[in-house]
């Protein structure tokens, strides 16, 4: 019986070192691996330029809103001299998705005008979650994703902690 016991306690033993060893494995693998990725500390960093310079325009304004196609595809400077108000790109990353939308709620300001482009990947697209989208809000705007209902948060979560959903973009 004393045999069976240490044997059983031995095992309990290994078992509680390997989730221990586990546990450690993965708070060290997130907390390293964890960072905001390029893409997302990208738009985060084009939204507050971008963002700045819709707060100090006190006249009515047009904002253009979408993703990359905006970013890259539409003049701001070109728009404002053609139309003779005040425009601004809000163009940054498809890979936010719905957000962007949201996002851009935060310039408005009464009388302006939003003109709204979304990518042609989001026409249709049930799931509007993306490796992108789940790096940025974790990582800039966490009283956002805390106002999200609790499936959503731990949907981003999830996606922001699945390494191969991290290496795939969106």
């Amino acid at each position: 019986m004393g045999v069976h016991r240490s044997y059983k306690k031995g095992v309990l033993w290994g078992v509680g070192l390997i989730c221990a060893a586990y546990v450690l494995n993965v708070v060290g693998l997130y907390t390293v691996y964890c960072g905001p990725k390029s893409d997302a500390a990208w738009a985060n960093a084009l939204l507050g330029v971008k963002e700045a310079y819709a707060e100090s325009i006190e006249a009515p304004k047009v904002l253009f809103v979408g993703g990359s196609s905006v970013h890259y595809g539409l003049s701001a400077a070109t728009s404002e001299a053609t139309l003779q108000v005040p425009v601004v790109n809000l163009g940054t990353h498809a890979g936010l998705l719905e957000y962007s939308y949201i996002r851009a709620l935060r310039s408005l300001k009464p009388g302006d005008l939003v003109v709204l482009a979304p990518e042609y990947s989001m026409y249709g697209r049930a799931d509007l979650s993306s490796a992108v989208r789940s790096d940025f809000l974790v990582s800039f705007d966490k009283p956002y994703l805390r106002g999200l209902p609790a499936a959503e948060q731990f949907e981003i979560l999830q996606g922001y902690l699945s390494p191969l959903r991290r290496l795939h973009k969106h």
